[in-house]
């Protein structure tokens, strides 16, 4: 991108010391120590998403955009969530229904303690965790229509019943909880129905919203991409999983639609 429009896209959205740019460096040092334990583990992660558009188009973050995603396969991903358990910092935790009872999504955060995000949405009203994050989406070959119904299920069952107020008695908390247990024990089904009948597209693991779905040769084998001054993983071809994900991802979204989803954010000024 010209530079002089890159130069007055970060002035107007993200300058240094902006609350933005605050959140923004705090995720990249998050990606930095994901990617040493990926290296350390020998675990297999990408840029993905707004972040890999970021990483090709502005060489670092979208000016606007206000979260970090990476990608990994489910079988690594299940890895990456144990050893995070164990080798994350004090002040980083990682976020799961298992780490967080009231987190009811089938991909994993990571989450800074020393922060709070006030989101534009419901889904985060009774997270134990509520820092700045890094999206972690397990992929994996799943079946276009078993997938369609997956995400269906899990936003009209699991997540629709996790946003409404907890009732006194804690009905509500148990039944969410059997739901959520009860879709995993279904999306293993699906796991199995996927091994029979074999695919070569890439998508996001059962019971996630987001529906994209990627040839293999397009993420694998892994490539490299600089992003924020750094070199981090990427699929091995950006421009092919970027038109697939946004069509003609160069030209730049109207102004009206460059908008982030956190309203406000608490640092913890003690650190």
């Amino acid at each position: 991108m010209n530079k002089n429009i890159e130069e007055e896209l970060r002035r107007r959205y993200n300058p240094e010391g902006s609350t933005l740019r605050k959140q923004q460096n705090k995720m990249f040092e998050m990606l930095i120590l994901i990617d040493e334990l990926c290296e350390k583990y020998k675990i297999n992660y990408w840029l993905s998403d707004g972040t890999l558009l970021g990483a090709v188009r502005h060489g670092g973050f979208i000016p606007w955009d206000d979260d970090l995603d990476i990608n990994m396969m489910k079988s690594d991903y299940l890895k990456f969530i144990e050893i995070a358990k164990v080798e994350l910092p004090s002040n980083l935790k990682i976020q799961t229904h298992e780490t967080d009872k009231g987190y009811y999504f089938t991909y994993g955060k990571i989450r800074d303690l020393d922060s709070i995000l006030y989101e534009d949405g419901k889904s985060d009203r009774y997270f134990k965790y509520k820092g700045i994050y890094v999206d972690i989406f397990p992929m994996d070959y799943t079946s276009p229509p078993l997938s369609k119904f997956s995400a269906y299920w899990h936003w009209r069952t699991v997540l629709r019943l996790s946003f409404l107020k907890n009732d006194r008695l804690g009905i509500k908390e148990k039944l969410n909880h059997t739901l959520f247990i009860l879709s995993n024990t279904i999306y293993s089904l699906f796991n199995y129905i996927d091994k029979i009948f074999k695919n070569n597209e890439l998508s996001s693991a059962y019971g996630s919203q987001f529906l994209s779905r990627y040839p293999n040769d397009v993420i694998f084998p892994l490539s490299k991409i600089e992003f924020e001054g750094h070199t981090f993983n990427a699929p091995n071809n950006p421009d092919e999983y970027l038109r697939i994900l946004f069509g003609n991802y160069w030209e730049l979204p109207e102004e009206s639609v460059r908008m982030t989803h956190v309203l406000n954010i608490e640092f913890n000024t003690n650190n």
